[in-house]
């Protein structure tokens, strides 16, 4: 929510819809706060930033064991040739444009960083000029990691 709500202003100055969707039956993960939201923080700002018109949805939920944080956005998409490379270091899609958008390919590998720290994992779909969903799942706290 923290992190959502400190971006709301910029998606919604840039002309985007920001629908966060928490679904209050999901339960407490385990980590760290500042990391965790780092992740939200920095996924919500690359929908923003490669998203020209249209929205951004965040959504919450889970399973038995683990929590399930959803952002879509309905961006420039990624291509397949990008996706593999999406989490390396200092990797830039080759359809970033990035005289428009800065960055230095950080940004993704630091998320996949935290995520495997929590014992999490992050899936990747996108479909050029359609858009693209990142699903980061973490473990509960009270589930039995397998």
């Amino acid at each position: 929510e923290d992190a959502a709500a400190a971006l709301q202003p910029r998606a919604e100055a840039a002309g985007l819809l920001f629908n966060l969707n928490l679904d209050s039956s999901v339960g407490m993960v385990e980590g760290e706060r500042s990391q965790l939201q780092q992740v939200v923080t920095q996924l919500l700002t690359n929908a923003i930033n490669y998203t020209p018109s249209g929205s951004i949805e965040i959504n919450t939920s889970a399973n038995a064991e683990r929590a399930c944080l959803t952002v879509r956005d309905t961006g420039r998409g990624i291509t397949a040739e990008d996706i593999p490379h999406l989490f390396e270091r200092f990797y830039r899609g080759k359809g970033v444009g990035s005289a428009t958008i800065s960055g230095s390919g950080l940004g993704l590998a630091i998320v996949k960083n935290i995520v495997e720290l929590h014992r999490g994992s992050i899936e990747v779909e996108s479909t050029i000029d359609v858009g693209t969903t990142i699903r980061v799942w973490l473990p509960l706290m009270n589930s039995n990691p397998q």
